[in-house]
């Protein structure tokens, strides 16, 4: 029985990797070619707005020109190049994606869209410096993660880079943040402490999965307490409007599973008519 699905998960990994679906799609004003079929799929389900539309409104009016933006976990690069278009000439998008393969698309990606004010680094982010094995879903590569899944036959490895952000924009003016690293996010936190303090404007855009955080042997809780610790407000995303939370033990314990939810944390005043008079648990 084990052989069997190992054969037909390696037929889906081939399947998946055929060269055939190296197919170009506009997404959001710009122009991205697949490198697998999930890649293909996933380009077509933003592209007919079966996904994404919220997002984008959310990011389109949260990120202006001539921010200093960072991108962690740009995939094959569709938020990298949103942010690209809305910042212009003055902004600079920081974009990290540790997959070899992605990150070779990324870059082939700005560069088909002539994105000159992105900055590409081939690096996982966490708390320190070194190398760890990232696992890359052969049949969803947006779900490529630094822990290991409970489901190991659908991941191959590949050793990548791992370092803090604080070394690698210490220095740097950061104005916005996204994350989606399935459930590595507080790693990436605890690396980034320095950018937090130097720059008390910055917001965070992230994904909350808590059971991809627990894989990550993390209490989910600790990922949320750590940014209130530091002075940050915290929303949860709905549409175009962010609606505060009170609650964290609350909206945690509602996320069973595979449940997410996107979050905003921002210090300081956040403007009223983006926020829901309701607040979120």
């Amino acid at each position: 029985m084990k052989k069997a699905f190992l054969a037909f998960a390696l037929a889906v990994f081939k399947l998946n990797h055929l060269r055939l679906w190296a197919r170009d799609v506009e997404v959001w004003g710009s122009r991205f070619t697949a490198t697998s079929l999930d890649r293909l799929l996933n380009l077509y389900l933003y592209h007919f707005e079966v996904r994404g539309h919220d997002e984008r409104r959310f990011m389109e009016q949260q990120v202006r020109s001539g921010m200093q933006v960072v991108d962690v976990g740009a995939n094959q690069g569709l938020h990298t190049l949103l942010m690209s278009r809305t910042l212009g000439a003055q902004g600079r998008v920081y974009s990290f994606e540790p997959d070899p393969g992605l990150f070779g698309s990324l870059r082939r990606n700005c560069e088909k869209n002539g994105a000159a004010n992105v900055e590409l680094h081939n690096v996982a982010l966490g708390c320190q410096t070194g190398s760890m094995k990232l696992y890359r879903s052969q049949v969803n590569s947006g779900d490529n993660r630094l822990a290991r899944s409970r489901h190991p036959a659908w991941f191959d490895e590949v050793d990548v880079t791992v370092a803090p952000l604080d070394s690698l924009l210490k220095g740097k003016r950061v104005d916005w943040i996204k994350i989606d690293v399935q459930g590595w996010e507080y790693q990436v936190f605890l690396g980034m402490d320095g950018i937090l303090q130097e720059n008390p404007a910055v917001r965070i855009y992230f994904e909350y999965w808590p059971l991809g955080l627990e894989n990550a042997g993390c209490r989910p809780l600790d990922c949320l307490h750590h940014l209130t610790a530091r002075g940050f407000k915290l929303y949860r995303v709905s549409g175009n409007r962010m609606i505060p939370v009170t609650d964290l033990d609350a909206l945690t314990r509602s996320l069973r599973g595979q449940r997410w939810t996107d979050l905003f944390a921002a210090r300081g005043t956040v403007s009223p008519g983006l926020i829901e008079a309701r607040s979120s648990k």
